[in-house]
C-alpha cells in the first residue's frame, strides 16, 4: 500500500525568524513563508501554506527542505483518508519558537548565527503579531513558548511578551540563554509555570568567548 507521511511540527509549530515564519524547529531548513506585513499575521495565508505542506507529505512526497529530517513519520494512506473524510477541525498552533532577534551579549566563536545571519538587525517586533494571533484564536490552549534567538536579555519586548502569554494562561516556557545577566521576569515565571531554562555554560570560557 502506498505510504504517506505526517509531521507533528509542520502541523502545529510556528518558528519566527528575522525574515520569515517557518513551520518547524529548524532555523536553517524547513518549509515556511516570508513575513510580508509585520503589522499583522495573515491567518488564512499561514493555514493555506501549512495545509499545502501537510498535503504534500500525505501524498508521499517529502519537501526538499525536509530531506534528512527525522521528525516526519511514515503512515499508511488509509489513515490519511480516514482523517480526510472525518469532520475537519481547525488546526491550532501548539508550539511557537521566538527566534526573530539575533542580538546577543556574547560573541562565542562557535555560534552558527554569525554564519546564518551575519548582519543582525531586528526587523520587526513580535508582540503585535502575538496579540493578533490571540485575537484570531490561532493558539492551542496548551501552548508551549520557546525562546531561541540571540540572548533573551537583549530582547526589549521580553517582559511585555511573557506577560501577554501569561494573561492567556500559557504555562509552558522553554528558554535558551547564556546566563550572563539576571532577568527578573524569568524568576517569576519559573515559580509560576512549567519553565525550562537551558544555559550554555561554555559561553563564559576564555577558549570559546
Amino acid at each position: 500500500m502506498k505510504k504517506s507521511y505526517s509531521c507533528e511540527k509542520l502541523e502545529k509549530t510556528l518558528h519566527f525568524l528575522p525574515d520569515k515564519i517557518k513551520f518547524c524547529c529548524s532555523c536553517a531548513e524547513g518549509p515556511g513563508i516570508e513575513i510580508k506585513d509585520t503589522a499583522l499575521v495573515n491567518k488564512k495565508e499561514i493555514q493555506n501554506a501549512k495545509n499545502h505542506v501537510i498535503k504534500t507529505l500525505s501524498n508521499g512526497i517529502i519537501p526538499k527542505e525536509c530531506t534528512g529530517c527525522v521528525e516526519f513519520k511514515e503512515k499508511e494512506t488509509i489513515n490519511f483518508l480516514k482523517k480526510l473524510f472525518s469532520k475537519k477541525q481547525e488546526q491550532k498552533i501548539k508550539h511557537i519558537i521566538i527566534d526573530h532577534y539575533k542580538q546577543c551579549d556574547c560573541a562565542c566563536v562557535y555560534c552558527s548565527q554569525k554564519v546564518l545571519y551575519p548582519n543582525i538587525v531586528q526587523k520587526y517586533e513580535i508582540l503585535p503579531l502575538i496579540k493578533q494571533m490571540y485575537k484570531n484564536n490561532m493558539f492551542d490552549e496548551d501552548l508551549t513558548v520557546e525562546f531561541q534567538g540571540g540572548n533573551i536579555s537583549m530582547l526589549k519586548e521580553v517582559d511585555a511578551l511573557i506577560e501577554e502569554f501569561k494573561s492567556h494562561n500559557c504555562k509552558h516556557f522553554h528558554i535558551l540563554m547564556n546566563g550572563i545577566k539576571y532577568i527578573p521576569i524569568l524568576e517569576k515565571i519559573a515559580n509560576q509555570t512549567t519553565c525550562e531554562i537551558c544555559i550554555a555554560l561554555d559561553c563564559g570560557t576564555k577558549e570559546t568567548f
